[in-house]
This record gives structure tokens, sequence and C-alpha cells, in this order.
């Protein structure tokens, strides 16, 4: 939520009367995402788009997108229909032992400082130098608390500030979009390189080995695939790289 002060019950109630954007958005996410992994091989590529792909995209980012939302809609679920608080979240969950409002002010934003430091630096980590597929889970369970958090201490801090001093804290969410473009990135290059290697299917190996074959000497990478075709890059002795398409169903031969 690149906004503060904003209340979860709103963003409930825009989507009970839109409820055609919970299948449009992930849909559209969906088809850019499949037009950058193809652009990401070569702008030639952009032919091969699938429109049928589509539908399991959408559906895959729906899945992230409640997987990320999940936790602070629960949240707010939580005390509004469980508790049945007339309090909003974000009071509910302010450290009420802080009297002096310059102290919370402060314990606030440090924290949220403090918070986004760890996640900004961690996500590089995760997208640039630790390239296991295991850094995929780490970073998938980190980022809902990432995005709570960051959001929780800034909507507190925004709520406790003075008149003179929210503009200020409105500038902050230069933050938040900074956080949300590393988790983008994160989320792209993990799911772009771990699409085959995060379960061992016999198939992939069957096919690595079929290519293999065909092109010995050369070093092979899987780089898209969706459901009609399969995008292998191939590098030679010399470094030159082409690109190999087969079928999809290759894999099940």
């Amino acid at each position: 939520m690149i906004q503060t002060g904003i209340k979860v019950q709103r963003i409930v109630d825009f989507l009970k009367d839109n409820l055609n954007i919970i299948i449009v958005v992930p849909a559209f996410i969906g088809g850019l995402w499949q037009l950058l992994e193809l652009l990401n091989i070569s702008i030639a590529f952009v032919r091969f788009f699938s429109i049928s792909q589509i539908v399991s995209d959408g559906l895959l980012v729906l899945y992230i997108i409640i997987y990320f939302s999940s936790p602070i809609f629960g949240t707010h679920l939580f005390y509004s229909a469980i508790m049945k608080s007339k309090e909003s979240t974000i009071d509910l969950l302010t450290a009420r032992k802080i009297k002096n409002n310059k102290t919370k002010l402060l314990v606030y934003t440090v924290s949220f400082f403090l918070l986004w430091l760890f996640g900004v630096v961690i996500l590089w980590y995760f997208s640039y130098v630790l390239l296991k597929a295991s850094s995929t889970k780490n970073g998938f369970i980190l980022i809902p608390f990432l995005i709570i958090g960051c959001n929780h201490f800034l909507n507190i801090a925004y709520k406790t500030a003075s008149f003179k001093l929210k503009h200020i804290y409105k500038v902050f969410n230069l933050f938040l979009l900074i956080l949300y473009v590393m988790i983008i990135i994160f989320m792209f290059k993990k799911l772009h390189r771990n699409q085959f290697s995060a379960i061992p299917i016999i198939n992939i190996e069957k096919l690595n080995l079929d290519v293999k074959t065909k092109f010995p000497n050369t070093k092979q990478e899987i780089l898209y695939f969706n459901d009609k075709y399969i995008f292998i890059n191939i590098v030679d002795k010399s470094k030159k790289e082409k690109v190999y398409i087969t079928k999809l169903d290759d894999l099940f031969e």
C-alpha cells in the first residue's frame, strides 16, 4: 500500500464492489510476466506469446497476492470480527505503554527504517549473491513480515506525527516503493531462474540429457517455458549463445 493512514476495511469494501478486479489484475500481471520473460530472451520471441498461458500465470499471481496479503487481512479480521473491537488494527497494535508522543514517533520511525533497511539488504543478497533455490523459500517466508512490519510502523508513525510532520511521513512512502521494487525484482529473478530447479523432475533431467546429446560440448540452461514451448540457451566453447526451442510435449515423450 503506497499510502499512509489507509484502513484495511476500505480495501475490503472496494474489493467487494469490484470483484472483477480479482480476475482482471492477476491475469494482466500474468500476461505482463510472460511478455517480460520473452523480451528478456529477445524481442523476436514475443511471437511465441501464449494467450492460454495467461490463465495459469494469472492463477499463480493470484496465489502470490493472497499469500502476501493474507497476514494483513487476517489480522484485521481477527480484531474486527472475532474480537469485536471497534478500534482499528493500527490502534490495537500500537505500543500504548509509551505515553510521550515524541518518544513514540521516534520509536516507530527508527523501527520502520531499521526494518526497511534489513528488508532491502536481505532481498538484494537473496537476489544477487545467494542464488541457491533455498533462498526463494526463505524470501517468500520473509516478505509478508516485511510488508506488514514496514506498513505498520509507517502508518502508526504517520498517525502519531503532528499535523506539520504528516507531509514528511507521506514522502516516506518512497521508501516503501523501493522495498516493493526490490520484492518484485526478487520474485522475478527467483521465479525466472528456479522454474525447474525447485523440484527434481525426471522429465527435465531427460530433456537436459537429450539436449546435451544434440549439442555436445556446450552448456545448456532453460530460459523459460510456457504451455507450448521450452526455450533453452546453448553456449558453445567460443561463448557464442544460441536459443534452442522445443515443444513442451517433448517433456512427456
